[in-house]
């Protein structure tokens, strides 16, 4: 690639460890954002009325099922073009993947076993963190094989997410280096 800057979009379902990845890439020195973390650059949608879901919660199957969870990608872009160094990290999901894809130099997929996920999705707690119920543990369990099919088609390089973060980000870091 003969970019100044290579930007790479990490992506992958629920309990992936999207987040956790990019909190590791960051404590070791590399230039890595959690992009959903961004207040500002995400916003939950209702599919009815496509206006600002109010009070959306996590653990309302009704509510997950009449959300779009899109990524304001203007947004994205000035994140990108403000890359300090000569590889940077996003890491994020969102309703609107394909407007957001073509913004990466590379795409990484986060691909854990079913067993791995189940055990990550158990580990979490609050109302808003979704997998924290078993009806949302299944609704991504059940999404899984349907969501990384739909990504490898679009370009994903897939990494295997089972293991440690220094395991994993070795993995992703042979990939993109």
């Amino acid at each position: 690639m003969n970019k100044e800057k290579i930007s790479v979009l990490i992506s992958g379902i629920a309990g992936s460890g999207k987040s956790f990845i990019a909190k590791h890439l960051a404590s070791i020195g590399i230039e890595a954002y959690d992009i959903e973390d961004d207040g500002e650059m995400f916003k939950m949608y209702r599919l009815d009325t496509r206006e600002v879901f109010r009070n959306y919660q996590n653990s309302n199957m009704e509510h997950v099922k009449n959300a779009s969870w899109n990524c304001d990608v203007n947004l994205l872009k000035k994140l990108i073009k403000n890359q300090k160094t000569k590889l940077a990290f996003y890491s994020g999901i969102a309703s609107n993947m394909e407007e957001i894809i073509p913004l990466f130099d590379k795409f990484i997929l986060l691909k854990a076993s079913k067993p791995v996920l189940y055990k990550r999705l158990l580990g979490r707690t609050g109302e808003n963190d979704y997998g924290n119920t078993q009806a949302g543990r299944q609704r991504i369990l059940a999404s899984k094989d349907e969501f990384e099919k739909k990504m490898i088609s679009q370009g994903a390089i897939v990494i295997d997410a089972d293991g440690d973060a220094d395991i994993v980000s070795k993995r992703i870091l042979e990939k993109t280096s």
